[in-house]
């Protein structure tokens, strides 16, 4: 009896490994995102898809085209209207990473508006030995003086996030630093930020990005910023934000449980209200009534 028992144990755990490796995705390594044999296999496909582009007879031409128009100094240099200057990032033939520059409304509107340079990215790569891509900026109302400037390696999802200070034309010694993360980063005040990032293991959404929102003040260590919201490892992301207006500071949580889909809550004391609209509404601003 005791054999017979034994025998029909291995035979299920023996049927249960071969169910085991038949179900397991062989897929997986394409998950890891900087692995050898992951990066091989895109570069593969790369290569072959650039191979039948460049096989079309007008390729060349077509690319020759598009290039001129990309880097032409025609071109309209799309605004960001902050306080009283006009912001634009700008690449051209002479400034392949871009600079980060800035001008007055009058001036913009002429056919050859004066710029002011307030950061030159190709430079900084230079200088840091970096392959810097400019991935933005978030600057404070109402001075827009403090800056968040996001930089990416690469132009990879994961970037880096560093003060800048507007008035100076440099980052801030010793100010607000995220390390390299899929990151939300926004001003509550000017010693204070809204931060969601790597803080370790079970802080990250499946999607890789922040699923705790903290609080995070100036001069103390980023891992001592205080949880104001925790969301689902299901979710896409969450994140904290302030919208400033001259009657007020409005702070808004955001949980996105799917892409173009989410809901935002108003903070009001230790209260989230839940804003009544659209899940796939996209909040723009608050109006005085």
């Amino acid at each position: 009896m005791q054999r017979r028992l034994l025998a029909l144990t291995l035979i299920v755990l023996f049927a249960g490994t071969i169910s085991a490796a038949k179900d397991e995705d062989p897929y997986l390594w394409l998950e890891e995102i900087e692995g050898e044999k992951a990066l091989a296999w895109a570069k593969e496909r790369s290569d072959a898809t650039v191979a039948e582009f460049e096989a079309v007879p007008r390729f060349a031409e077509l690319h020759e085209q598009l290039l001129k128009i990309y880097t032409s100094r025609d071109r309209i240099p799309g605004p960001g209207i902050r306080g009283a200057w006009v912001y634009n990032y700008w690449q051209d033939k002479d400034h392949v990473r871009g600079i980060w520059r800035r001008t007055f409304l009058d001036e913009y509107v002429k056919e050859s508006p004066a710029w002011e340079i307030v950061l030159d990215l190709d430079a900084l790569a230079d200088a840091e030995g970096e392959n810097w891509v400019w991935k933005g900026s978030s600057c404070l109302a109402p001075e827009y003086r403090h800056c968040m400037v996001t930089l990416s390696r690469g132009g990879t999802d994961a970037s880096v996030r560093r003060e800048f200070d507007t008035v100076a034309k440099n980052f801030v010694d010793g100010g607000f630093f995220v390390p390299e993360s899929k990151a939300r980063v926004s001003w509550k005040d000017e010693n204070t930020l809204w931060v969601g990032t790597d803080f370790g293991e079970g802080t990250l959404t499946k999607s890789g990005y922040p699923r705790f929102s903290k609080e995070w003040k100036r001069g103390t260590p980023l891992d001592s910023a205080t949880t104001v919201y925790e969301g689902s490892v299901d979710d896409v992301s969450v994140s904290t934000f302030s919208m400033h207006t001259p009657e007020g500071r409005y702070d808004l949580v955001n949980k996105t449980p799917e892409f173009f889909r989410g809901t935002t809550f108003l903070r009001l004391g230790g209260r989230l209200v839940k804003i009544d609209v659209p899940e796939d509404a996209s909040l723009q601003g608050v109006f005085k009534e």
